[in-house]
């Protein structure tokens, strides 16, 4: 299979996340037709693992804590539509995000 040819299954598989099954060989007329494979999910577990998702996961949170904690240590105020956002919202979010965080390094580091 060239190249092409994978990209384009590549396409038709991400093109078509969340519509059930899918068969890109039908559509495409690349390769053998078969029944009942989800095509998406399979193309998912090859692309990333359990173990490489939460990694990801608890770096994104991770972040989100530090931002959170950094307006709280610095005293930063948001004001939205002439309204102060109070510093309450970010603690609850520095706690959240933090156990988020810790839960998602902590599934990454599972065998």
């Amino acid at each position: 299979m060239s190249s092409v040819e994978s990209a384009v299954r590549k396409l038709v598989v991400w093109a078509s996340l969340g519509f059930g099954y899918h068969n890109p060989a039908i559509s495409t007329g690349m390769g053998s037709p078969q029944k009942n494979v989800h095509y998406c999910r399979k193309w998912m577990e090859e692309t990333m693992s359990h173990r490489t998702f939460s990694l990801v996961v608890g770096v994104v949170f991770l972040l989100i804590a530090v931002g959170h904690l950094v307006r709280v240590i610095l005293g930063a105020t948001f004001v939205i539509e002439g309204m102060a956002v109070p510093m309450r919202p970010s603690v609850l979010a520095v706690i959240l995000t933090g156990y988020l965080a810790f839960e998602g390094f902590r599934l990454s580091s599972k065998r």
